[in-house]
């Protein structure tokens, strides 16, 4: 056929065209990005909705602490303690101010950690608050929207490339013949196709297979021509028509076919209103495409981090362990009265001859003022602080039980340097009042004890210098480290024997800023047990906690899994599988208090520990599945813009 026109001419008119096509597709990748942002805005919101609760609680609960261990440090600091330590100097010496001024830097200590702990936890707060990852779920979202927006634009333009080639090899092909000559021209034009700028690989290859085949037929053409605009259209028209009148003679074949390509015009036409939305439709795809992945990855995320049949093992062993740690640590810490009944007395003593059987009992076993020999020391079945008879008048220095609250020795941290020396000097130590209204300067004063000659019957006798027996216990630890050492062995024996009583033991240092009676009350809510207990509680749950995920860590050795996310993805199963654990210990405590009508049997350590693994574990998940998603999503559309470049 005679088809021959200037193709250069005719592709720099076509560029005028795919400037207006691609400036249609960047409208629309704007429009794009804006829309996919606002829908991943709610995705992102959803994505984290599942945490906003626990999270909210957990992060007042924790706030609040701080907050009151801030309080508390404090008060401490600016506490009667300073002023007590001050008075103490000239009784006890230097001993005494070091021990004063020890707990005056730690209570300043306690200051700076709780604000420390506090700032850390705002800032903790902040980055993982609501607003902060919904701010970043629109980045993301945004991100995403302008590469589906580039791919797109660029596809257009692609599309454009794709319908003009096919349209002009229909011409070319229309009259049954294809030329060497032609063949050449059009490889030639290919070359030159690309309008200045490198096209893919991908995009060369797909423009060779159109131009190379040999059945093409109208239908195949449509194919390509539905996906560019009408503006194309007629362009591609314009073209077409100025290429078959080039050379005077217009074939019937060329007619035939231009006939073909102009009713679909027409009919396109026809539908122009529909036409005019193209770019309303491809944003509300693009949207309805966002949303499907993320749900689709949402989906793929919870079947991935759900809980597999080897992992119901793990629940219930790590289930049974923590009941097990409740139960036993209210069974020990069971309040029993004093005396041959207590168990848990009758086994610290056993202990005790145990360790005193291995000391040699030598030397001279009478006893002086302010020398107890180590015979006595053990032998003698309690400890001098306890005695609560006088040998002469009374000196009124308490009532019954009421000494444990009066003595330095029953002290928790002071008694195990006043209770260690009253045992090696047989003497007693107490602190005399010199305040109103319970508050004020607590002065130590030390009495000798007197026993009868069978070594029993303690009673409380003259006063002595309380400088002079520490002086003298001090020289003992020199001259006699074996009974110093018995001496503080009975000493802290004799502290656990009493923790677990009616009367309890009070907290540290307590008998220094309060008197006897407001020691006493405030022991009956709270005592050194108690807070021991709650600690041996929260320890022992972390131990097991560790030891849980220490196991099910080691079962992803013997998986053969190298995908991305999989030690993430199995570390969440694990924090699952102790969160479980947790829940369900903490929930038989409560039966327990329930049953028993005791609420010391409530696992507040436990709680304490399930708390703060809620706010960390469920913000942990919340951040994976937020880096897992974003993940996904950039592949997506990092591959279609890798396949748009070539």
């Amino acid at each position: 056929m005679g088809f021959g026109f200037d193709f250069e001419n005719i592709l720099s008119k076509a560029a005028e065209t795919v400037d207006t096509a691609s400036k249609g597709a960047a409208d629309a990748a704007g429009a794009v990005a804006q829309t996919v942002s606002s829908a991943a805005t709610a995705a992102g919101k959803a994505a984290i909705d599942t945490t906003k609760a626990a999270s909210k609680v957990a992060g007042s609960l924790t706030g609040t602490i701080a907050e009151g261990a801030c309080s508390a440090g404090r008060a401490i600091a600016a506490s009667d303690i300073g002023k007590a330590a001050s008075g103490a100097t000239d009784i006890i010496g230097g001993i005494a101010v070091g021990a004063a001024t020890e707990a005056m830097r730690q209570a300043n200590n306690v200051v700076s950690d709780a604000a420390s702990a506090m700032e850390d936890g705002v800032n903790f707060l902040k980055d993982n608050s609501f607003s902060a990852r919904l701010k970043r779920a629109r980045l993301e979202s945004f991100k995403h929207g302008m590469k589906q927006g580039i791919y797109l634009a660029g596809q257009r333009r692609f599309d454009f490339y794709y319908a003009y080639l096919a349209i002009l090899c229909f011409f070319l092909r229309c009259d049954g013949e294809f030329s060497k000559e032609e063949q050449d021209w059009l490889g030639n034009s290919l070359e030159s196709m690309s309008f200045g700028e490198s096209l893919p690989t991908s995009v060369k290859a797909r423009m060779r297979e159109i131009a190379s085949n040999e059945t093409l037929t109208f239908d195949d053409v449509k194919e390509h021509l539905d996906k560019v605009s009408l503006v194309s259209l007629d362009a591609i028209k314009e073209h077409i028509q100025i290429a078959v009148e080039l050379d005077g003679e217009v074939t019937e074949e060329e007619q035939r076919a231009d006939r073909l390509f102009s009713d679909y015009v027409a009919a396109r036409a026809v539908c122009i209103s529909l036409d005019d939305n193209w770019a309303d439709k491809v944003v509300e795809k693009s949207v309805r495409e966002y949303g499907e992945n993320i749900e689709r990855i949402n989906r793929e995320f919870r079947e991935k981090t759900k809980l597999q049949d080897e992992d119901t093992a793990f629940v219930i062993g790590a289930t049974m362990l923590q009941v097990v740690r409740v139960l036993a640590i209210n069974a020990l810490t069971q309040i029993e009265d004093a005396g041959q009944c207590n168990t848990k007395e009758q086994v610290l003593h056993d202990v005790q001859n145990d360790l005193f059987q291995k000391f040699n009992d030598s030397g001279a076993p009478g006893s002086t003022p302010l020398y107890a020999s180590k015979h006595h020391i053990l032998t003698a079945r309690g400890v001098p602080y306890d005695a609560t008879r006088y040998a002469g008048e009374s000196l009124k220095l308490f009532q019954g039980a009421n000494h444990r609250f009066a003595t330095l020795g029953h002290d928790p941290v002071l008694g195990l340097l006043f209770g260690t020396a009253n045992i090696m000097t047989n003497s007693i130590t107490c602190v005399k009042s010199t305040g109103t209204l319970g508050i004020g300067l607590r002065i130590p004063m030390t009495f000798s004890v007197a026993y009868d000659f069978t070594g029993k019957n303690p009673q409380i006798a003259e006063p002595v210098s309380t400088i002079r027996m520490l002086i003298n216990s001090g020289k003992r630890v020199v001259e006699e480290p074996s009974a110093a050492a018995a001496a503080l062995i009975k000493q802290i024996v004799h502290i656990g024997t009493d923790l677990y009583t009616p009367c309890g033991i009070q907290l540290p240092f307590a008998n220094l800023a309060l008197d006897k009676a407001h020691v006493e009350k405030l022991t009956e809510y709270v005592s050194t047990g108690d807070v021991l207990k709650v600690g041996a509680q929260a320890g022992m749950a972390v131990l097991i906690n560790w030891l849980i995920a220490a196991l099910h860590g080691c079962s992803l050795i013997f998986k053969d899994d190298a995908s991305d996310y999989a030690f993430d993805l199995h570390q969440t199963r694990t924090k699952k599988i102790i969160l479980i654990s947790n829940t369900l210990a903490t929930s038989s405590s409560v039966i327990q208090a329930a049953i028993t009508k005791n609420p010391k049997c409530l696992d507040l350590g436990g709680a304490a520990v399930l708390v703060y693994r809620l706010f960390t574990d469920l913000s942990f998940i919340a951040r994976l599945k937020e880096e897992y998603v974003n993940s996904k999503l950039d592949e997506i559309y990092d591959t279609r813009e890798r396949e748009l470049l070539g």
